[in-house]
């Protein structure tokens, strides 16, 4: 889904830079400019795609080569272009360690939750009638029932019954 986005915010900055570069007098396109339809859906288009590349602070690109790649494609200029395939997979090498690079980062920015909830299951460990599987698993049976025991092995079911608790962090609404 991120690819995605990274493309299509990528297409937009070169359509938006495609059409400054061609304004001639000015970086700005004047809406004065737009003499129809087309004209006006290729700014906007551009423009909006160009506000999702620049607020995509993962996956920066150079808008300058972006916009000259464009402009050559539009062109049909092939002249000093890779095939298409090279330029297909150096664009998901692109992708690639712009996930990596993303992924790092959340687990980053997971580190503190990780550590209040690693200090929880240590504190709750420490509460009396709390059992800590081998897994890691921490119960407490409230209330013992009052019936026998299934047979290990032996194909009886068991019905078991739980309630779910999430953790909360107190001071927070």
């Amino acid at each position: 889904m991120k690819s995605k986005k990274f493309f299509l915010s990528v297409q937009g900055v070169l359509v938006l830079l495609f059409l400054v570069s061609c304004s001639g007098s000015s970086d700005r396109v004047r809406l004065g400019e737009m003499k129809d339809l087309k004209d006006s859906a290729s700014f906007s288009l551009g423009y909006l795609n160009g506000l999702n590349a620049a607020a995509d602070n993962d996956a920066p690109v150079n808008a300058d080569l972006y916009a000259r790649g464009f402009k050559q494609a539009y062109l049909q200029d092939t002249s000093e272009v890779w095939d298409v395939n090279t330029m297909r997979d150096i664009v998901m090498e692109y992708a690639h360690r712009t996930q990596m690079a993303m992924r790092e980062k959340s687990f980053e920015a997971a580190k503190p939750d990780i550590e209040r909830a690693e200090k929880f299951l240590v504190e709750n460990s420490l509460k009396d009638g709390v059992q800590t599987t081998q897994s890691g698993l921490q119960y407490k049976v409230e209330k013992q029932g009052k019936v026998r025991k299934p047979l290990k092995n032996n194909g009886e079911r068991v019905i078991l019954q739980y309630t779910e608790y999430e953790l909360y962090e107190e001071n927070k609404m």
